[in-house]
């Protein structure tokens, strides 16, 4: 619950205006305790298509704005950019008309059960692979972008971070970026639920001021 942790709005509000406030504050344990059915209930952000979604089950609203969004913009273009770079079709079978049509008919209690996502493939895959093999956490494919800046890029970083460039780019609050940065650089990442892992909204800074150093200066 990074995103809706005060610090973590504070840093990333500040980043961008130098102003110290945002425009509304919550705590990651306020935001967890409110029951998300219930109208005026407060989410980080909202797209314009949940309000074609229907209402009462935050839950199924999530899955559907993850297949609006998450999905066609982030996982799916990835596969595709992965696979065509060596001319290969790639296909999600789980993706398939009629399965996404049938999955739509279902009761809810079959997809997220007691905490158990994907309740009703594993129950079927248990018949077929071991239970031990489809219990285990999941591993996803992040790269180490807190151990990239604090390491080889450190550098890199303080020079974008320096409070004479920022002054003269004319962007950014120069003395609070720069103490930021370096705050970052001694510190990183506090580690997961902390609302204190910042190496992302660093990361775009550092993309961003090589596209500026690139095209810009």
């Amino acid at each position: 619950m990074q995103i809706c942790s005060p610090s973590y709005l504070r840093v990333a509000h500040a980043f961008l205006s130098g102003e110290e406030e945002t425009d509304r504050r919550i705590s990651a344990i306020a935001y967890l305790a409110q029951d998300l059915n219930e109208r005026g209930a407060v989410i980080p952000c909202r797209y314009p298509v949940e309000s074609t979604y229907p209402q009462g089950d935050w839950v199924v609203s999530r899955m559907l704005l993850d297949m609006d969004t998450y999905l066609p913009g982030d996982i799916l273009t990835k596969v595709d950019r992965a696979s065509m770079r060596y001319s290969l079709e790639s296909r999600c079978p789980l993706m398939d008309t009629d399965v996404m049509e049938y999955s739509f008919r279902i009761p809810q209690k079959f997809k997220y059960h007691h905490g158990c996502k994907k309740y009703i493939l594993k129950e079927i895959a248990y018949d077929y692979l071991p239970k031990e093999m489809l219990d285990r956490p999941k591993t996803g494919f992040g790269v180490p972008i807190d151990a990239w800046l604090r390491g080889p890029l450190a550098g890199k970083l303080r020079e974008y971070a320096d409070s004479a460039h920022l002054k003269e780019q004319g962007i950014f609050d120069a003395s609070y970026v720069s103490s930021f940065i370096d705050r970052y650089l001694k510190n990183g990442d506090a580690g997961a639920a902390t609302g204190a892992n910042y190496s992302k909204i660093v990361w775009s800074f550092f993309v961003f001021e090589q596209w500026w150093e690139k095209w810009m200066s």
